[in-house]
């Protein structure tokens, strides 16, 4: 009898083995398996935030001289190109307090050479028309009443490469566009505000550009 009662006994702490086996191993896929379901929640809803704002820069259709001129402020009925020239994709960082921003080299080469007396733009932030702006050159004569980037392609070399400077037009003296907290809102949510290094300073005076060789 004390045979079989060591044998059933033999049995039971085996299965007892085996079960606290397969426990430990369930245990550990737990801990290393998929993130739990409130995790994976928080971390969708985060990026649910991200895709729901957008940061752009687009350039006009059409002969588009007299909107600078004439600074329009129904962006309703000005036609824009499909995709923007600078995405928040192509944005590095973004100083909110003078408004300068680094970009990667291929939105650089995206920027056409501005046009006599510019380029227009218009600033779209989280799907809304912000304000009209336009490429210009810093050696031209003509200036504009509306906010500008200067911009020279290939000719003339900037401080530092990639970063441009939305300079503030003469006829908002009371209002800065630039500063509207719709941009402000969506850059903050793609995680492109940053102030610049201190080495970095908005170009105001020519001495800074010298033609390339």
């Amino acid at each position: 009898m004390w045979i079989v009662d060591s044998i059933c006994a033999g049995s039971e702490r085996k299965m007892i083995n085996q079960l606290l086996f397969l426990t430990s191993l369930c245990l550990a896929a737990g801990s290393t398996g998929p993130p739990r379901r409130h995790e994976a929640t928080a971390t969708q809803a985060a990026k649910t935030r991200v895709q729901q704002h957008s940061f752009g820069i687009y350039l006009t259709k059409g002969a588009n001289e007299n909107l600078i001129t004439a600074s329009t402020n129904d962006l309703s009925r000005v036609v824009l190109v499909e995709e923007p020239v600078i995405s928040d994709a192509d944005i590095i960082f973004y100083d909110f307090t003078n408004h300068l921003m680094r970009i990667t080299v291929a939105a650089m080469n995206r920027i056409p050479e501005p046009n006599f007396p510019g380029t227009p733009f218009v600033i779209v932030a989280d799907r809304q028309r912000i304000y009209l702006g336009a490429f210009t050159t810093p050696v031209s004569s003509f200036s504009v009443s509306i906010p500008s980037i200067w911009f020279m392609k290939g000719r003339y070399q900037f401080v530092i490469p990639g970063e441009l400077a939305i300079h503030p037009g003469y006829s908002f003296r009371d209002h800065d566009p630039r500063s509207d907290f719709h941009i402000k809102d969506a850059l903050a949510a793609l995680g492109k505000l940053k102030q610049a290094p201190t080495n970095s300073e908005p170009v105001s005076v020519l001495p800074f550009l010298f033609p390339s060789r």
